[in-house]
């Protein structure tokens, strides 16, 4: 309320992944709405069709991504990330426990995708495998309920995240590697947005 804002291209409204963006929801309505053209990079809708083609379920993407941080940010409870998850998480129960959403879904399988590991080119393996858990932990737990967590290996370019996405997965049963093809991910192929750092699918 009072908040007022201009933008001058439609890319700026494309840009609706940021928590601390004031007018993000009303920019992701627009393009909810078909008004705006979605922007390519936004991965939830080809991850959804190809998950739905594997399996024939139906699936429930929902992107709580924060970009550019650091695994330390992302540690319950007082991480700056974390707690962006957590009121993303607050508002998907208010809708999952509805009694016309329970009328057409029965959510049976909950699993979080981990997408990140860029901005720690030197954190140390062992202090990012620690975090991590921290946080798979509070996911697993009955405040989330998810039963498996998902990597998306980050590029080898990236060799101590990359490495410590490794050993969790070797290490943890309920931790497994979505994928390990980002290292042929390009801008060229469709797979990278046009910084050549964000993923447009997976």
């Amino acid at each position: 309320i009072g908040e007022s804002g201009s933008v001058e291209t439609v890319e700026e409204i494309q840009d609706c992944h940021n928590p601390y963006d004031s007018f993000a929801l009303h920019k992701a309505a627009l393009i909810a709405c078909g008004i705006i053209p979605l922007q390519r990079g936004n991965l939830e809708a080809a991850m959804g069709k190809t998950l739905y083609d594997l399996t024939g379920e139906k699936v429930l993407l929902v992107n709580g991504g924060v970009s550019g941080r650091k695994m330390e940010t992302f540690l319950p409870l007082n991480g700056e990330s974390y707690q962006y998850i957590s009121q993303i998480w607050q508002i998907i129960q208010r809708y999952l426990k509805d009694d016309t959403y329970l009328s057409h879904y029965e959510p049976r399988i909950k699993s979080y995708i981990w997408a990140q590991g860029e901005s720690d080119p030197d954190t140390d393996v062992g202090l990012y495998k620690s975090d991590y858990m921290k946080l798979h932990q509070m996911l697993t737990s009955e405040d989330y309920g998810f039963q498996y967590g998902f990597i998306v290996k980050v590029r080898s370019i990236y060799p101590n995240s990359a490495q410590a996405q490794e050993e969790l997965a070797a290490e943890n049963s309920d931790i497994a590697i979505a994928t390990r093809a980002s290292d042929h991910f390009s801008v060229e192929n469709g797979k990278m947005r046009q910084d050549d750092l964000h993923y447009s699918q997976i």
